[in-house]
């Protein structure tokens, strides 16, 4: 069906395949995706439960053991994972993938909907590589964040919630569907999995085929949605106190932290650095098609698809400036909407170009030709990447080899300054099941940094010479410490 499109397809899985399957083959991750990791690794090992994830037997925060930096779906979902494919590193990064496919998926589904005509369908390629060349999409998705998930469900909620130009609307299905995707994306990472809300107003505002009174009733409907579903939660008391917990300790708390960034308008200033490679791309596309004096028209509905995906994409970013805490991964859920409003910007001339592919078939074998070795290319490359180390080397070297000599499901003290390397603390609970304790109290292991004496008496150095950075000491009568 999309035959001629073959070489476009086949380049961007060679680019897809390049920029995320050699990280993810690698050993090393971001600390907060592999903080995540943690958490979902211990539920399906059965350790804490969906409502009370579980990181270490250290851990403690507000006063509670269990995890509630962020809703708890995301851990659940991949938690299934490891109940079925068990205990290695790939399963993590087999679900980063899973999310970075079910995302490009969404993404195609949505521009082949935007089309009657196949000839603009078939370029579903187009917003696919416009997104994962943004560079914090890519990195996120190889550093296991909870924004791989969300990203899912929006583009999930954009699918079913958007009426594509047609005068009559999404069905009533479909809405259904987008507010439970959005419920979904709320679940995953509160407040910011709710901008697809915004969909029946900017579908109204773009289009106009609707009355404003039918608009407020969609919106109303897909607000219903996820409100009956918190509802029901609330009924149960373990889902109350968790969500609860989340939203007064760490939402609102969080709002009133030290701020991470300088200025208010970081995140859109952000957003445009990291859409620069996609921008410059569509421009170039634009300028060469019209200096070669282009005969394709535009489709129909182009312009107005283009303003309701600038403007939904916009909607996850903007909410960000009401907070001086902001991060530049926090913006990933918001690409494939720019992404998409970039990718129509390119589609007349690479439509006009694919035409003028179709009647060359010397010029479509060399293209197809070029494009199966970039994929071969970029495959053998990925595979380089086994074995190897992408960050924090000799941490995880140093973690190892204390990790072997402690033993699994231990709990090791630590000086108190080392309880703020949380690399340290996930990386020893990911291979281990190691908890580390900066209280005072003696266990059988001390860890402290390399040259600092243990303050208590009765521990030896292990002899550990590969370890840098640390010392790990031994009690002499291990046997009378708890563990």
């Amino acid at each position: 069906m999309f035959a001629r499109m073959t070489p476009f397809h086949l380049l961007t899985l060679a680019v897809f395949i390049a920029l995320l399957l050699p990280a993810l083959l690698a050993e090393g991750m971001f600390m907060d995706g592999l903080l995540y990791t943690c958490v979902a690794r211990n539920l399906g090992e059965g350790l804490g439960t969906f409502w009370q994830p579980y990181f270490s037997a250290t851990w403690s925060k507000w006063d509670v053991n269990s995890f509630h930096e962020h809703p708890p779906l995301a851990f659940g979902i991949q938690a299934v994972l490891y109940r079925l494919l068990g205990d290695s590193i790939y399963v993590e990064r087999g679900y980063s993938l899973l999310c970075a496919l079910a995302s490009a998926g969404f993404l195609s589904a949505i521009w082949r909907r935007l089309f009657s005509s196949l000839e603009e369908a078939e370029l579903y390629w187009l917003p696919i590589l416009c997104w994962i060349g943004v560079p914090v999409v890519f990195w996120s998705f190889q550093n296991n964040m909870q924004e791989n998930t969300l990203s899912v469900f929006v583009l999930a909620a954009c699918y079913w919630g958007y009426s594509y130009g047609r005068p009559e609307g999404p069905t009533y299905g479909g809405l259904l569907l987008a507010g439970i995707s959005i419920f979904a994306a709320s679940l995953t990472k509160g407040l910011p999995g709710l901008f697809p809300l915004a969909i029946p107003f900017f579908d109204y505002l773009v289009h106009r085929h609707d009355s404003f009174g039918r608009m407020l009733g969609r919106s109303l409907l897909l607000l219903t949605v996820p409100v009956l579903l918190y509802g029901l939660l609330a009924t149960i008391p373990v889902a109350r106190e968790s969500l609860w917990f989340y939203l007064k300790f760490r939402l609102l708390s969080r709002i009133e932290v030290a701020p991470t960034v300088d200025s208010r308008w970081f995140s859109l200033s952000q957003t445009v650095l990291e859409l620069l490679p996609a921008l410059i791309f569509s421009l170039l596309s634009l300028l060469i098609h019209r200096y070669g004096k282009p005969t394709v028209a535009r489709p129909v509905g182009w312009s107005r698809h283009l303003l309701f995906f600038t403007a939904l994409g916009l909607s996850g970013v903007l909410p960000l400036l009401l907070t001086m805490v902001q991060k530049g991964f926090y913006l990933v859920p918001a690409f494939p909407f720019f992404a998409l409003a970039l990718a129509l910007l390119a589609s007349t001339p690479w439509r006009h170009w694919t035409n003028g592919l179709r009647r060359s078939p010397r010029a479509y074998g060399w293209g197809l030709g070029l494009a199966w070795a970039l994929v071969l290319l970029s495959v053998g490359a990925s595979t380089l990447a086994l074995g190897t180390v992408k960050r924090d080397r000799d941490l995880i070297e140093a973690v190892k080899l204390m990790g072997e000599r402690v033993g699994p499901h231990q709990t090791i003290r630590i000086e108190p300054v080392l309880h703020e390397r949380w690399s340290l603390h996930c990386y020893f609970m990911r291979y281990y099941h190691i908890s580390l304790d900066r209280k005072p109290i003696d266990r059988s292991y001390y860890l402290l940094r390399e040259g600092v004496e243990p303050v208590a008496d009765g521990y030896r150095a292990v002899d550990l010479p590969a370890v840098r950075g640390y010392t790990l000491y031994e009690a002499l009568a291990a046997q009378r410490f708890s563990k």
